[in-house]
């Protein structure tokens, strides 16, 4: 997948922790692409089923607010599923404990409810999602491509480290042995949901949603 570098690309998010990560991987994959801007739209109801759907909303959202400018939008929506939880937090994770609240109050309700479900002290498998929408704006005609990427591990009994951002002290990688809160960027780079999702982006060949 080749993107025309001359033109504006923006990453639908205001979140410093996700630009952080984003950014690299944009440069990574799309090596054309000369500027990049960190704008979140102003108003994306997230109302979605899925992470796409909601990936996809932001996207669109942010696209409605430039308007004609011709443009490339990436947005990503992402989440943590605990398997004894049914998945939850899931679409929940940025607001599971509440709204704008600190991160450590949503590690500490997570591993609150896991440790009061059946079962929860011993099945604590988890994983990471990402989803990524790709939008191209360009002379009116909006085409835009989604994926989704994921890195499994396990839920730890409490938090270590503070690398990463969101859940990352808590959840271990898959064979690490070490929670992502732990590890330097490089190496959570090299294992996380959004490479794997920017993998799917740019290896996928199926349909694009169009308007």
């Amino acid at each position: 997948m080749r993107l025309d570098g001359s033109l504006p690309f923006f990453v639908a998010t205001s979140n410093e922790g996700k630009l952080r990560e984003i950014i690299p991987l944009v440069h990574e994959f799309f090596p054309d692409v000369q500027t990049i801007q960190g704008r979140a739209a102003k108003v994306a109801e997230e109302t979605a089923s899925s992470f796409t759907g909601n990936a996809e909303i932001k996207a669109r959202a942010l696209a409605s607010e430039i308007g004609s400018l011709d443009c490339y939008i990436l947005a990503d929506d992402s989440g943590l599923e605990v398997e004894a939880l049914g998945g939850q937090p899931g679409l929940l994770s940025a607001r599971y404990a509440g709204d704008h609240v600190d991160p450590q109050a949503h590690m500490q309700k997570l591993l609150q409810e896991l440790d009061r479900v059946p079962g929860g002290s011993v099945n604590r498998r988890a994983r990471y999602v990402c989803a990524l929408a790709l939008l191209e704006n360009r002379q009116g005609r909006v085409r835009c491509q989604v994926s989704e990427g994921y890195c499994y591990g396990s839920i730890a009994p409490s938090p270590n480290g503070d690398s990463g951002f969101g859940y990352d002290p808590i959840f271990i990688a898959q064979d690490l042995g070490k929670s992502l809160g732990e590890l330097p960027y490089e190496a959570k780079d090299k294992i996380s949901h959004r490479r794997r999702a920017f993998e799917a982006l740019v290896q996928s060949r199926g349909p694009v949603n169009g308007s």
